[in-house]
């Protein structure tokens, strides 16, 4: 993916569904209830997560992908797919 909107997109959404990916072993715990519990607790974490996902990814990938493209080269490891 070359957009830097998709992989902020990617990230953000990352974050938002981190905590019910997380609540998995709550579930098989705990059961139903407090695996709901849990995943309504951590709402606001989550939006937190997802927005700072979205604007890290957005921000700083061209910068990340130039800085991993000259390490690439000067290790003489070849060219990447994304440069």
């Amino acid at each position: 993916m070359e957009s830097r909107l998709g992989w902020g997109l990617l990230c953000g959404f990352y974050g938002l569904i981190f905590d019910t990916l997380t609540a998995i072993p709550v579930l098989i715990l705990s059961g139903p209830a407090a695996t709901l519990a849990y995943i309504i607790s951590g709402i606001p974490f989550d939006l937190v997560h997802g927005v700072s996902n979205f604007l890290l990814a957005f921000l700083l990938l061209p910068t990340l992908r130039h800085i991993l493209a000259r390490l690439t080269r000067s290790l003489n490891m070849g060219t990447l797919y994304f440069e």
